[in-house]
């Protein structure tokens, strides 16, 4: 299964293969990090507006392990 992180873009990921999740904030902004299994780094900013909530991200990824 995968998990949809932006519909604009289809950017999706194998929750399977997802190494860690983390938030960070930077200039006011929050972002969601996940870490793959490979190394490979996915950054997704928060915006509501455009229908990307990282805190509701966060949690599908974390029921989806």
């Amino acid at each position: 299964m995968m998990i949809l992180l932006d519909q604009h873009s289809g950017l999706a990921v194998n929750p399977a293969l997802v190494g860690s999740i983390r938030f960070s904030k930077f200039n006011g902004y929050t972002y969601l990090l996940i870490t793959m299994k490979d190394g490979f780094e996915v950054q997704v900013a928060h915006r509501p507006e455009a229908g990307v909530d990282v805190a509701k991200l966060h949690f599908q990824l974390l029921e989806a392990v």
